[in-house]
């Protein structure tokens, strides 16, 4: 049975309640503030010589639609290590005062491996959101890592990271464990998978959500080496092994238009996104087209 549920949840059908449903006109107004937030964080980045990358259906968009693809309500950047620990010593003082900077080692009371950058006086509230104070609307970063050019300790690192984002991912289930099922509606077969999750995340509660996202953390950046081969992401959808890339194609970038303006890409985005979505320029059906769940949507608009 897989266990692994990235995929289920951005399939999920708005059948609940709870559950808020993104109209054309809210998710034009979506993807405006997004690029305001990209344009904001791309003149940080290159004033501060800061390395970055739009990455996931982000890049995807960029290539085929030259900008959002119609349909999606998020942005994906992927930023090396050592520049995200630029980013953060600049953060505040550049774009305090319109964005948060969400971290597991900036926020004491923030659970997520991945650091959020949330636009000020608005709401995207997501099943990863319930129950934080904020929950403004987003864009992700996903930290490129170094890995070992030695293959055993490389090996070590990425069995090491799969466990602990498989335990985090279910300490998560365990903690939101009824909002989850609730999710899954009357699907028995979503219902079982969920409950197992829950279950191997009741044996993990004895350390926190924000525990085990640090202890993670502690691993996906064990390898201090700049100059290794190989750089890794390993919050990304495919993991460890499965977003394992060559330094030189994956972390230098290349500018690409994007709603009219130019962002950032990975020097060798074809065979990047070929291996994240194999031929990509084809247009997915409606059935296999990804939303999100959304459970409150403000725009902060007077």
């Amino acid at each position: 049975m897989r266990l692994a549920t990235t995929d289920t949840f951005k399939q999920l059908q708005n059948n609940n309640s709870k559950l808020k449903k993104v109209s054309e006109a809210d998710l034009k107004k979506l993807q405006k503030i997004l690029l305001e937030m990209i344009c904001d964080f791309d003149k940080l980045c290159t004033k501060h010589d800061i390395n970055y990358h739009l990455t996931g259906g982000s890049c995807l968009g960029a290539v085929r639609h030259d900008g959002f693809i119609p349909w999606d309500d998020d942005v994906d950047i992927d930023i090396p290590r050592k520049d995200y620990e630029k980013l953060k010593k600049v953060f505040n003082k550049e774009l305090g005062e319109k964005y948060n900077f969400q971290s597991i080692d900036t926020n004491s009371t923030y659970s997520l491996i991945v650091p959020k950058i949330r636009k000020k006086g608005t709401i995207y509230r997501t099943k990863d959101d319930i129950g934080d104070e904020d929950a403004g609307i987003a864009i992700e970063l996903c930290i490129i890592e170094n890995t070992y050019d030695f293959v055993l300790m490389r090996w070590l690192q990425g069995v090491l990271s799969l466990m602990l984002g498989f335990i985090n991912s279910c300490r998560n289930f365990y903690g939101k464990r009824k909002l989850y099922l609730e999710m899954a509606g009357d699907n028995k077969k979503i219902r079982r998978t969920f409950r197992i999750k829950i279950g191997l995340g009741f044996l993990f509660a004895w350390k926190s959500e924000r525990g085990w996202a640090k202890a993670w953390d502690r691993i996906n950046r064990m390898c201090k080496n700049d100059k290794s081969e190989l750089v890794v992401v390993p919050v990304g959808r495919r993991h460890f092994f499965g977003e394992m890339y060559k330094r030189e194609d994956f972390c230098e970038g290349v500018r690409h238009k994007f709603e009219g303006k130019d962002f950032l890409i990975p020097k060798e985005y074809d065979k990047y996104l070929r291996h994240m979505y194999g031929e990509y320029m084809k247009i997915p059906s409606d059935g296999k087209k990804e939303t999100h769940v959304v459970f409150e949507l403000d725009f902060g608009e007077k």
